[in-house]
């Protein structure tokens, strides 16, 4: 138990150092970025499992969030990461790696993590946190099609591959996790 709780820790400092330093591609400042560093969410929920996962992802955001707060607090943002790592733990988490599961398990880690959380939070923000009627349609919409663009095009892709291609690796990965 005391490994896993270390290993989980590590996870989570490499995580935060890593979403600090790796450089966030603004599309429309405030409104939509893109980062990489999302694609190490789910093999985090791989490694350490759904439940770990779910509070890992929460943890994460809140740490970053008192450490770099550029916004307002957006606790739907804080469930999608946490949701994003147990999807990932709940289709990987000592689970034979097939593409066929890779490839289902993907379509619905990414698009309901980035597009459906992603387009809540944003709806949640601009109705309850900072309302602003005049720009809910027009930011929602663009947001929306950014997304499932991204989601199709950039995040499905790479991580399909990130699964697939060293499917043996992963699982000596979740071996030792788990020893």
């Amino acid at each position: 138990m005391t490994k896993k709780i270390t290993l989980t820790a590590i996870l989570l400092a490499l995580y935060i150092m890593l979403k600090i330093s790796l450089p966030t591609l603004i599309i429309i400042p405030g409104i939509i970025q893109f980062n990489l560093i999302y694609l190490t969410l789910p093999l985090i929920g791989m490694l350490i499992g759904p439940k770990r996962g779910f509070f890992f992802g929460i943890v994460a955001d809140l740490i970053l969030y008192f450490y770099m707060s550029t916004a307002i607090f957006n606790p739907i943002f804080m469930l999608s990461e946490g949701i994003f790592c147990f999807l990932g733990g709940y289709f990987y988490y000592k689970k034979d790696l097939s593409l066929k599961r890779i490839l289902l398990s993907n379509i619905v880690i990414v698009y309901f993590g980035i597009v459906v959380m992603n387009t809540i939070a944003l709806i949640f923000q601009f109705i309850v946190l900072a309302p602003n009627p005049d720009k809910l349609q027009s930011t929602i919409t663009v947001a929306v099609i950014y997304r499932i663009i991204t989601a199709t095009f950039v995040y499905y892709p790479l991580m399909s591959a990130l699964f697939f291609l060293p499917r043996e690796q992963w699982a000596r990965l979740q071996q030792r996790f788990e020893n």
